[in-house]
C-alpha cells in the first residue's frame, strides 16, 4: 500500500502529517513514522500550555487557598453545669476511665466545669452534647456517659467493666 501523504493519529489526540517518499516499500507503521515520539514531542508541550492557560483563567488553585483560621472555643454561651449532688472531692476524677472519653474530651469537660464522676453523672445528655458541638466534636455520642459515671460514683467497678464491655466508643453495640 503506497501513499504519497498520510494522516496519522498520534500521542494525546494530536494529528501528524507524515509524508512518505514515492516508491517507498511497505514497511511496518512504526518504521515509517514513530508516531509515539511525535505525539510526545508535540503533545506534552501543548498539554503544559493548556494547563498554564487554564490556571490563568481560573485564578489561583484550590490547594493554595488559605485555610480558615482557628477560633478558640467559647463555652460562655452554654448553660452552666448542674451543681453536684454530693460535695466535690478534693481532686478531680480521671474522666478518661469512662468509655468514649479521651484526653481531649476530658480536658473539654474540665474546662466546662465537669471534673468528677458525680458531676458527670448529674449532667444531662443534652448539656454534654452542647459542649461537644461547641467544640466541633458533633460526631461523639455522650449517651452512656452519665450511666457509666453513676456506676463509678457508687464504686461498682465490676458493673462498669461489664457495661463498658458492651460499648464501643461509648455507644451501645
Amino acid at each position: 500500500m503506497r501513499r504519497s501523504a498520510l494522516w496519522m493519529r498520534v500521542g494525546w489526540g494530536g494529528w501528524l502529517w507524515a509524508a512518505t517518499a514515492p516508491g517507498a516499500r511497505d514497511t511496518a507503521e512504526d518504521e515509517r513514522c514513530p508516531a509515539f515520539w511525535w505525539g510526545l514531542l508535540l503533545g506534552l508541550p501543548l498539554a503544559v500550555l493548556v494547563w498554564l492557560w487554564w490556571r490563568m483563567q481560573c485564578g489561583e488553585s484550590a490547594s493554595s487557598a488559605p485555610l480558615p483560621e482557628k477560633r478558640p472555643i467559647d463555652l460562655t454561651d452554654l448553660p452552666a453545669a448542674p451543681p453536684p449532688t454530693s460535695p466535690a472531692p478534693a481532686s478531680a476524677d480521671d474522666l478518661r476511665r469512662i468509655e468514649g472519653i479521651g484526653p481531649k474530651v476530658a480536658a473539654l469537660l474540665r474546662d466546662a466545669g465537669i471534673q468528677t464522676y458525680a458531676q458527670l453523672a448529674a449532667s444531662e445528655q443534652q448539656h454534654l452534647a452542647q459542649i461537644l458541638v461547641a467544640a466541633g466534636l458533633h460526631f461523639i455520642d455522650p449517651g452512656t456517659w452519665p450511666e457509666q459515671a453513676a456506676l463509678a460514683v457508687q464504686g461498682d467497678w465490676a458493673a462498669l467493666d461489664v457495661l463498658q464491655g458492651a460499648l464501643k466508643g461509648g455507644r451501645r453495640v
